[in-house]
């Protein structure tokens, strides 16, 4: 039915999601599809939560990036659309959008992220 996980998996898992982004994990830039994908952050740290809401609140929000910071690790979030196809409003976009999205990372044809 692709419904979300409930609030109750989501913070049993929390710890071990952020010690993978912030310890074990090299990288900066993180895509993040559909609503509770971005709002993750906010389980993970309460004080994002005004930053969050004011970057989904935002036309431009899957264009746009947003940086925060999780345990002194520097994160840039790039939101896009969840890509089911129960999202009419964003589905049929989503290619296009995320195109965009690795064009502005540069993803090159090595497959590379910077």
């Amino acid at each position: 039915g692709n419904k979300a996980w409930s609030m109750g998996v989501k913070r049993r898992f929390e710890p071990m999601v952020r010690e993978l982004l912030t310890q074990h994990w090299s990288g900066e830039h993180l895509l993040t599809c559909g609503r509770v994908a971005f709002f993750w952050f906010q389980i993970a740290d309460k004080s994002l939560k005004p930053e969050l809401e004011r970057h989904w609140a935002r036309e431009d929000r899957f264009e746009s990036s947003l940086s925060i910071e999780l345990d002194r690790k520097r994160l840039t979030l790039h939101p896009l659309p969840h890509p089911s196809p129960l999202n009419a409003t964003w589905y049929k976009r989503f290619p296009e959008l995320i195109d965009l999205r690795l064009r502005q990372l540069q993803w090159g044809e090595s497959n590379t992220a910077p």
